[in-house]
Parts: structure tokens; C-alpha cells; sequence
């Protein structure tokens, strides 16, 4: 069992703790504090640990990061994640394609064309789910061409465009 620590209450008082659980950006931080406060007020350790459900060992842990650094070594630091498949440059040169087509002498774009392209042209090895989530996040959307109906009378239809033209703003 790990070496049994105290938090250090000259950081700050049970009021601030309370104060900084309340304001605390994440339910992480939140409990964290939560469980200073907690040992502050004598509870047991092993009570502290199993009320937020944590292994003593992370409770030395925070324990040790409050001691050090005061309140803000309980709060959640920036977490970075797996890194993009698509980096903002590629991004910006990819958002180009899809806006002119005709630079990568097409007409238009499917997503599967699209990801055909980008494997065949530029060796990206990226997946098509990868490329569908980029098109979305990017707020390309799927537009499907409609059938031109049947029997339509191409005098109405003419006289309908010379009505738009006559009245733009509408």
C-alpha cells in the first residue's frame, strides 16, 4: 500500500477548495478538489478513495499534486489526442479542390471519387470515413441531382426563366 500523504492546507483554505470544485472546467477537476476537501476534513483515506472511485495510489497522487502546486495541480490539463489524419495544410489545399474541381480536371465531387483522388494522386493513405467526417466537419454536404421530369412544357419553362430574370431579387 502506498505511503499514506496529507493534503498540505497552507495552499489554501476549505472555502477556496469548495469554491474551485464549483468553478472547476471538468467533472475530473471537480472531484478531485472534492476529494482534498474530503481528507481535509479527516475523512479516511480509504473512504475518499472508494466515495470517487479511485485507487489510493491516485489519491497519493493528487495528494502530492496539491501539495506542490496548490489547486492548480488538480485541474485538468489540455489533452491532445491522436493527432489529425488531415493536417490544416493539406486541409486548406484539399477545401481548394472541392470548391474548384476543375483544378484536378473534374467536374464535381463524390466522396468516393474524392478519396480515390486523394489515395491515387497524393499517396495519402487515409480511410473513407476519414475523408466523409473531414467533408462534414468542413460543411461540404451530399447534393443529389434530381431527375428532370417527364412531359414538362418547355414554353411555361421558358416563360418561368424570364420571370426570374426580370425580378433577381426574389
Amino acid at each position: 500500500m502506498p505511503r499514506r500523504l496529507a493534503p498540505n492546507l497552507e495552499n489554501c483554505s476549505l472555502t477556496e477548495l469548495e469554491i474551485a470544485a464549483h468553478a472547476a472546467p471538468s467533472r475530473r477537476s471537480h472531484n478531485r478538489l472534492m476529494a482534498i476537501r474530503a481528507l481535509a476534513l479527516s475523512i479516511a483515506p480509504e473512504q475518499v478513495a472508494t466515495l470517487y472511485s479511485v485507487s489510493p495510489r491516485s489519491l497519493n497522487n493528487w495528494i502530492r499534486r496539491f501539495n506542490q502546486r496548490g489547486i492548480d495541480g488538480l485541474i485538468e490539463g489540455v489533452r491532445t489526442g491522436r493527432p489529425p489524419k488531415i493536417t490544416p495544410e493539406q486541409s486548406a489545399h484539399y477545401r481548394q479542390l472541392i470548391e474548384q474541381p476543375e483544378l484536378a480536371e473534374q467536374l464535381h465531387w463524390t466522396a468516393v471519387k474524392f478519396h480515390g483522388y486523394l489515395r491515387q494522386e497524393f499517396q495519402h493513405e487515409i480511410g473513407y470515413r476519414t475523408v466523409v467526417r473531414w467533408l462534414h466537419d468542413n460543411n461540404f454536404r451530399l447534393k443529389m441531382p434530381q431527375p428532370w421530369p417527364d412531359r414538362q412544357d418547355e414554353e411555361q419553362r421558358q416563360l418561368f426563366l424570364e420571370r426570374l430574370k426580370a425580378h433577381p431579387s426574389q
